[in-house]
């Protein structure tokens, strides 16, 4: 082993006594034309493989989003166009369903939801104050005259139940898909603005826009409980897997707050470092909640414990997933278009296959570094490497290196001899950036004990 204070007269003679080290060798491939920042290590930040967009051209201005579990098909609504479009998991159109003929369309369509039990879809009609029905077949079955404004639709499995919000209306419809659709109004007082269903009891909740007040209801539509809240700027609730709490964000505190629904009382909030947008529930009993400060969408587990997290390229405000096959898609309004992020095969870069097993060990067995090559397939007019660590506290500290002065004029090739982060630790918590130029491998040689 090499004594951290042994004085090296020459290249040759230091660089002969790293054999005595364990070496790893890892490379990134950036296939994109433009420059990369890569971030690498930080297993315990659930960093995960940064994923290349494919894109799903849309009509004019896409808004809400979803995934229809029973024909595996992506139904999304566009606003000014007023038409549904459903795209299989191949990105191509299986339908185009146009619901408003006018030459200059006004339905405004803002939502959808989709029956669990039938694949049957539901579209909100903003302007239009109307529901359309669409069924497997992608024709209009139904359309219904809703009150004022409706802006959101909620489809209740246990119940078969529609429940409809209202955006300058104090009431909430309950629709009953049973009865012919007869409607009912439930009286709140208050304009609301979330409406959430419970899928173990068939219970649902509401969230007052202007006290945060969450008001549960039977299956049955009769009062619960209004629970008088003291948090201000909660939104989009929703219910846990197995029914016994419901979640709710706090967006001026950055957080998502979990209430019990036998007392209203919360019991467990998860702070993020950017601002939460929206939540829906993943696989099994974890949760899944997009942030918009840092365009990412991160995966809870069943302790609300974060997990996974992939970066987007757009704001991730509607938003669905593929469970089975790891995809979300985004839509992209501005430019008339989905986002498709998750697909690991269209990932601008390539990572060398040993790197998520030395991930893995990094995180389990941590690693002092002695030393660190660096080579470049190609010139790299701006070699750079950001080294950071995450506290227990939660609190990021990074230091940005420049690789310039420590090439190694002994070599033909370039290659970067780093000193500077000697006896550095890669653990779970540690963690890099590197930056690659385009269409360049960058590779990196550690050597650590």
């Amino acid at each position: 082993m090499i004594d951290s204070g042994y004085h090296i007269d020459s290249y040759e003679s230091w660089s002969s006594q790293l054999v005595a080290f364990n070496t790893t060798q890892v490379s990134f491939r950036n296939q994109s034309q433009q420059e990369r920042w890569v971030k690498i290590w930080g297993a315990n930040q659930a960093t995960s493989i940064p994923n290349k967009p494919n894109f799903i051209e849309t009509n004019t201005y896409p808004q809400a989003i979803v995934f229809n579990s029973i024909n595996q098909a992506i139904y999304v609504v566009n606003q000014l166009a007023a038409t549904l479009q459903i795209f299989n998991i191949n990105s191509e159109l299986l339908a185009e369903v146009v619901l408003d003929e006018n030459i200059i369309p006004t339905a405004s369509l803002v939502d959808v939801a989709i029956n669990s039990i039938t694949g049957e879809a539901y579209i909100i009609g903003s302007i239009s104050n109307l529901l359309y029905v669409v069924g497997l077949n992608f024709e209009i079955t139904k359309t219904m005259m809703l009150g004022n404004r409706p802006v959101s639709v909620k489809h209740n499995s246990l119940t078969n139940k529609l429940y409809v919000q209202h955006l300058l209306l104090t009431t909430v419809s309950v629709i009953d898909l049973n009865e012919d659709f007869s409607l009912v109004e439930i009286e709140l007082n208050a304009i609301q603005s979330s409406v959430a269903v419970n899928e173990v009891s068939g219970a649902w909740a509401t969230l007052s826009k202007e006290t945060s007040n969450i008001e549960l209801f039977s299956k049955e539509n009769n009062r619960i409980r209004n629970s008088e809240s003291e948090l201000s700027e909660l939104g989009n609730l929703l219910f846990s897997k197995d029914g016994m709490k419901i979640m709710a964000i706090e967006k001026n505190e950055k957080r998502l707050v979990i209430i019990s629904i036998s007392d209203g009382e919360i019991v467990q909030s998860t702070p993020f470092s950017f601002q939460p947008h929206s939540i829906q529930l993943g696989d099994g009993k974890n949760v899944i909640v997009s942030t918009i400060e840092f365009n990412q969408i991160i995966e809870l587990d069943e302790e609300f414990n974060q997990v996974a997290a992939i970066e987007t390229p757009i704001k991730p405000i509607h938003w669905t997933k593929d469970v089975e096959n790891g995809v979300f898609y985004i839509t992209d309004a501005i430019n008339n278009r989905i986002s498709v992020v998750g697909d690991e095969n269209n990932s601008p870069i390539n990572y060398s296959e040993n790197y998520k097993e030395v991930l893995s060990n990094f995180q389990h067995q941590p690693i002092l570094l002695k030393h660190l090559k660096v080579f470049y397939s190609d010139l790299n007019q701006i070699p750079l490497i950001r080294i950071g660590t995450k506290s227990s506290s939660g609190k990021l500290e990074s230091r940005l290196i420049s690789l310039h002065k420590y090439n190694s004029p002994q070599h033909i090739s370039t290659i970067y001899d780093v000193q500077e982060i000697k006896n550095e630790i890669i653990d779970g918590r540690a963690f890099w950036e590197v930056l690659i130029p385009p269409e360049q491998t960058m590779t990196l040689l550690l050597y650590h004990s």
